[in-house]
């Protein structure tokens, strides 16, 4: 009788200690956790799926819009700007190297034939020297649409470089209209409008 109580003490001492040593190895496994924070351990590995093809489809939908704003930026050019404007350096430098100079209060201009049948073709041409970037870039919106409003007007074979000055940017659109006309009449780059005569001695 004294052994079956001794075996059956024991094994109700080993199924305790089980008991007992489950119990802590489920607190080890939740240590530092708070109850309730974030998803349980079996859910991890589809929490992290659903994360990851998240951030995948985000990228996939920056690249598109990405793309698209390129097309609608080149769409929205208007037409005929390539061959309108100087934008290869190498054209750039050549006009600075042989170029005749012509200053006005509001900007300088340089100019050279281009050998070619092609009507004038203009470069804007602003520095950092001019000041920051929205008025660097505000100066190049203003000339792009000034050459534009003479393009037809134009003369053929030659290349022209214009650097703005900052009082471009001071002075009424009218009055910069004004002296812009002027200087190409100088220089011989627009011919006359209907009703104006061609005068290179008009001054600006």
């Amino acid at each position: 009788m004294k052994e079956c109580r001794d075996v059956n003490y024991l094994s109700r001492t080993v199924e305790f200690e089980k008991k007992k040593r489950s119990r802590v190895q489920e607190t080890y496994e939740h240590e530092g956790r708070p109850e309730g924070f974030g998803p349980p351990a079996s859910q991890g590995a589809g929490a992290a799926n659903c994360v990851s093809d998240l951030a995948g489809t985000l990228r996939d939908h920056l690249s598109l819009w990405v793309r698209l704003s390129g097309r609608l930026l080149t769409m929205t050019r208007p037409s005929g700007d390539r061959l309108l404007f100087l934008r290869k350096s190498t054209d750039i430098e050549r006009v600075k190297r042989h170029g005749r100079r012509f200053q006005t209060p509001l900007f300088n201009m340089l100019s050279c034939p281009s050998g070619s049948l092609q009507k004038t073709r203009i470069g804007i041409v602003v520095g950092k020297r001019f000041g920051g970037a929205v008025n660097r870039n505000r100066a190049k919106r203003v000339f792009r649409e000034l050459v534009r409003e003479v393009r037809k007007q134009l003369v053929v074979g030659r290349e022209l470089l214009v650097f703005p000055r900052r009082a471009a940017l001071l002075v009424r659109h009218r009055l910069l209209q004004d002296a812009w006309k002027a200087a190409l009449r100088h220089e011989g780059l627009m011919v006359a409008e209907l009703g104006q005569r061609c005068d290179n001695s008009a001054s600006v």
